[in-house]
């Protein structure tokens, strides 16, 4: 009876691991999109030191998900995010056009791994 009660202790731990990262992957992600639209509505307006500013804090918060995400996701859908994230800060600092474009595949990957993410069956168990 110990062994079925260890046992069943051990895999409610791991659902709720698993329920509580999905939680907090979805979280991060939708204040990231929420951040990456900012940028691209600032430099859409001109306003590019403000678009830089929210840039760099972008790339700070990504740099803390991006600790806690390399444990719990797989590496390769996290490269690709990472890449844009530190092209849109320096396109944001020179004012380059490749802005708007490289802020809405952000907002495809950071959704797709969002949605990847989501607590559900399929992704639990």
């Amino acid at each position: 009876m110990t062994r079925v009660k260890i046992s069943a202790a051990i895999l409610l731990i791991l659902i709720a691991v698993s329920v509580i990262s999905g939680i907090w992957v979805n979280k991060c992600c939708t204040e990231m999109i929420a951040e990456t639209s900012e940028i691209a509505q600032q430099y859409m307006e001109g306003d590019i030191a403000a678009a830089h500013e929210t840039a760099v804090m972008l790339e700070n918060d990504w740099n803390s998900f991006n600790a806690i995400a390399s444990v719990l996701l797989r590496n390769e859908r996290l490269t690709e995010a990472e890449r844009i994230v530190s092209r849109i800060g320096l396109m944001t600092e020179f004012d380059e056009k490749e802005v708007i474009p490289q802020t809405s595949e952000l907002i495809k990957l950071l959704d797709t791994l969002r949605k990847g993410e989501i607590p559900c069956l399929n992704t639990i168990f």
